[in-house]
C-alpha cells in the first residue's frame, strides 16, 4: 500500500492501477512467501561468508538485488516495478533475513554506500532506517565513521530537512548516545541543526523500534547530562528530546521497560526546576518549565505544590501558555499511589468551573474520569 501511494505521487494514477490487483491480502502473502523463498534459496547456494555478505549489503542498501535474486524479476516485471522496489515494499524484518547478522566490514560497506547516496533522499532514508535496526559494532573506528555520516547528512540537508529525515537522524543520534564513544564534536551541530519543535507540533513519534530498551535507557542517561550543558540549544533540545522519547515509548508496544524508561525520565526533572523556569521573564523558558512539570513525578500530595498548580491553571490568558498547561494536564503521569491526590485536585477544578478555561475543564474532566475508574478498581 505504501508503495502504491509513493508511485501515485511520483508517476500518477496509472501506476496505482497496475498495483491494485496485487494489494489483496492473500496476494500480498503469496508475494511475501515468494520473496522469502528466493532469499532462502540464495542462502542455501553457498556457506561462503562473502556470498552471504553480498545479499546482506544488497538488502540493506537496495542495490543489485536483481542480480542476486533473479527469480524475482518475473514477479517484479509483472507488477511493473524493480526488484529493489519489490524488496523495499515487502522486506523489513521477515524471518528469512532477520537472522542475517552484519559483521564490521559489512557495516562499513553500508556506511560507504550511505555516503554515496547522501543526496538521494529516499535511498538515504532507507539506508538510515536499516542502520538503526542493525546491531552496531563497538569498534571506536566504526563509531567514529557513524558520527561522520551523521555530520555529512546534517551539513548536506541542513536547509531542507523534512520530518522523515529529521526523525531518522534523531533516532540515529540516540543510538550513538547509547554507545561509549566521544560525541563532543557533533553535539552542537546536532542540536543546532536538527529541528524538534516540528515533530512536537505535528505529534510525530520517534522511530524507536530500532533501539532496544537497554540502549534507550543509556541514551536517556546521557541526555540527562545535557540538561546542564553550557549551550542553551543543547539544554532545551534535550528536554524536547526526552519528552519525545517519553511520549513515543509510552505509545509503543515494543518497549517492555516502559516503567523504567518513565522513571529514568522522571528523575531527570524536578518540580522546583520547572517552577523556576515557569516564573522567569522569558516566555520560552516558561513554556519549557511547563514541559519540565509534564515529565516530572509531580509532588501532587504536597499541598503547596497543589495550590501552585491550581493557581497556574487559572492564569492561562496567553493562548500558547494555555495550550501548554492543557497538554501538561492531559499527559502528566498520575501514578497509582498518587491517584487520590490527583483525583482531589481535578475534582477541585471541576467544582469551580468559573475559574478555568473550557480547555482546562475538558482536560480535567477526562483525567478525572480516568482516575475515578482506576480508583474503582483498587
Amino acid at each position: 500500500m505504501n508503495l502504491a501511494v509513493d508511485k501515485q505521487l511520483v508517476e500518477g494514477q496509472d501506476s496505482v492501477n497496475r498495483l491494485l490487483p496485487f494489494l489483496e491480502a492473500k496476494k500480498q502473502i503469496a508475494i511475501f512467501k515468494e520473496i522469502e523463498e528466493a532469499i532462502l534459496k540464495y542462502k542455501q547456494q553457498s556457506d561462503d561468508r562473502q556470498h552471504l555478505q553480498k545479499l546482506i549489503i544488497a538488502i540493506h542498501t537496495q542495490i543489485g538485488l536483481d542480480e542476486l535474486l533473479p527469480e524475482l524479476l518475473p514477479l517484479a516485471n509483472q507488477i511493473g516495478i524493480s526488484v529493489e522496489d519489490l524488496a523495499e515494499a515487502y522486506i523489513y524484518s521477515p524471518i528469512s533475513f532477520s537472522t542475517l547478522k552484519c559483521e564490521s566490514d559489512e557495516l562499513y560497506k553500508i556506511l560507504t554506500i550511505a555516503e554515496e547516496a547522501i543526496k538521494q533522499h529516499k535511498r538515504l532514508s532507507r539506508i538510515l532506517m536499516n542502520l538503526i535496526e542493525l546491531k552496531w559494532s563497538s569498534d571506536p573506528i566504526f563509531l567514529r565513521k557513524i558520527q561522520d555520516i551523521l555530520e555529512l547528512i546534517l551539513t548536506t540537508w541542513s536547509q531542507s530537512l523534512d520530518d522523515t529525515l529529521t526523525n531518522l537522524c534523531w533516532v540515529y543520534f540516540l543510538k550513538i548516545l547509547s554507545y561509549d564513544t566521544p560525541i563532543k564534536r557533533i553535539i552542537l551541530l546536532v542540536f543546532n541543526t536538527l529541528p524538534l519543535k516540528e515533530l512536537l507540533l505535528n505529534k510525530r513519534e520517534l522511530y524507536l523500534s530500532g533501539i532496544s530498551n537497554n540502549f534507550l535507557l543509556k541514551s536517556t542517561d546521557v541526555l540527562e547530562s545535557f540538561l546542564s550543558h553550557e549551550d542553551e540549544n543543547v539544554r532545551i533540545g534535550s528536554v524536547f528530546l526526552l519528552y519525545l522519547i517519553f511520549r513515543s515509548s509510552m505509545k509503543s508496544y515494543k518497549f517492555s521497560k516502559k516503567a523504567e524508561i518513565q522513571e529514568a525520565i522522571n528523575l531527570c526533572f524536578n518540580a522546583d526546576a520547572g517552577w523556576s523556569l515557569i516564573n522567569s521573564d522569558s516566555n520560552k523558558h516558561s513554556l519549557l518549565g511547563i514541559l519540565y512539570l509534564t515529565l516530572s513525578d509531580y509532588p501532587i500530595e504536597n499541598i503547596n505544590y497543589r495550590q501552585m498548580l491550581l493557581a497556574a491553571l487559572q492564569q492561562t490568558q496567553i493562548i500558547e501558555k494555555e495550550e501548554a498547561w492543557v497538554k501538561m494536564l492531559r499527559e502528566i503521569q498520575m501514578p497509582v499511589d498518587k491517584h487520590e491526590a490527583w483525583h482531589n485536585l481535578l475534582e477541585e477544578i471541576l467544582k469551580q468551573p468559573w475559574n478555568y478555561s473550557n480547555l482546562v475543564l475538558s482536560a480535567a474532566m477526562d483525567r478525572y474520569q480516568e482516575t475515578s475508574n482506576n480508583n474503582d478498581t483498587l
